[in-house]
């Protein structure tokens, strides 16, 4: 008796699901790639917020101390230019204010230190790293030290790429870059612009800082995977 042998579709020799350990590996490849990209990502953030606000505790600096040391420096600049912007969340206010040894530059500061002085007015500067970290005049008091706007975008960026490939590999490795993984990871890199700009400028503590991001780093994750596994239920190819 023949027995005929039943066409799978498979190629000849290769059992079905065979491809399963390869897809695992890429699978964890893909998770741990992200996950670190993103702890990375964290741990510039948390630097940059460090720096921040280290002048708050740090020393005065001595007659001896060099350009650029970690202490606080104090010096009295006087306010050259005043000028009001447009800007998304109404207007900024800027103050272009000349030092002895350093170019004039304009720091931006809050509405009352605007309102308290006049062109020629002489400010109070405090300095950190030969940088402007606070202008204050007559009681009122801006602080002047801001974050990159470069590192925070990147920090963004490296949030969301990680987060995109932590989801890809998590959850369903085998679709492509246009797939809601890496769309939910742009989204979540759109968020953590304005969110990391926040936390560093906030300078809330060391502790709250890590809680509320990495916390809202976990849900907004869970988040995304649950509308994956939603819209790809087990089986699904794309």
């Amino acid at each position: 008796m023949r027995v005929r042998r039943r066409d799978t579709g498979e190629p000849s020799g290769r059992h079905p699901g065979s491809d399963r350990p390869a897809l695992r590996a890429i699978a964890g490849l893909l998770a741990v790639t992200g996950l670190a990209t993103v702890g990375i990502a964290f741990a510039w953030f948390l630097s940059e917020h460090e720096e921040l606000g280290a002048y708050r505790t740090a020393p005065a600096c001595g007659r001896a101390s060099p350009a650029g040391s970690a202490c606080v420096r104090h010096e009295i600049g006087r306010v050259t230019e005043r000028r009001s912007e447009r800007a998304a969340n109404g207007r900024d206010f800027l103050l272009k204010v000349s030092r002895e040894a350093a170019p004039a530059r304009d720091h931006e500061v809050d509405r009352a230190l605007y309102d308290a002085v006049a062109v020629d007015t002489g400010v109070e500067l405090t300095l950190w790293r030969d940088r402007v970290a606070e202008v204050a005049h007559d009681g009122h008091r801006s602080v002047t030290l801001r974050p990159s706007r470069w590192a925070v975008a990147a920090i963004a960026v490296m949030v969301g790429l990680g987060s995109a490939l932590a989801l890809q590999g998590l959850v369903r490795p085998h679709l492509g870059f246009r797939s809601i993984p890496f769309f939910g990871g742009w989204m979540i890199a759109a968020t953590a612009f304005p969110v990391s700009a926040f936390f560093v400028v906030a300078q809330l503590s060391f502790a709250l800082t890590l809680v509320l991001s990495v916390s809202g780093w976990l849900l907004t994750m869970a988040a995304a995977a649950a509308v994956v596994r939603d819209d790809y239920p087990p089986g699904t190819r794309r």
